[in-house]
């Protein structure tokens, strides 16, 4: 099994023990897949955070993917961390609110 899938399986099955009931939480999950095969094809490294966010390095820079509530709908953001380590997040560099949002990144 791919690091890639282990993560979806990781974070679909915290959604359907904690999140099940809340719809646009769920919403995004069939986006997962496609989000971590994007990253996983430009990440150098890989990480979880607080067992519901997913951080990853690549070259230089650390990035931390979360779900946003604050988007229509809810949706995911990836944010720059100035170290894997770091409380404070930087910048939103991604924003998805749509699978289509999501084959974007993946296509680049």
């Amino acid at each position: 099994m791919s690091t890639a899938e282990l993560f979806c399986n990781h974070f679909t099955a915290y959604v359907c023990e904690h999140k099940a009931n809340i719809r646009h939480v769920r919403r995004v999950l069939p986006w997962l897949g496609l989000l971590a095969d994007a990253i996983d094809r430009r990440k150098d490294e890989w990480r979880l955070n607080k067992n519901r966010q997913l951080m990853y390095r690549e070259g230089g820079q650390w990035f931390k993917v979360r779900y946003c509530h604050k988007l229509p709908r809810g949706g995911i953001e990836i944010v720059q961390k100035e170290t894997a380590d770091a409380r404070a997040d930087g910048q939103v560099v991604h924003q998805f609110n749509s699978f289509d949002d999501v084959k974007r990144f993946w296509i680049a």
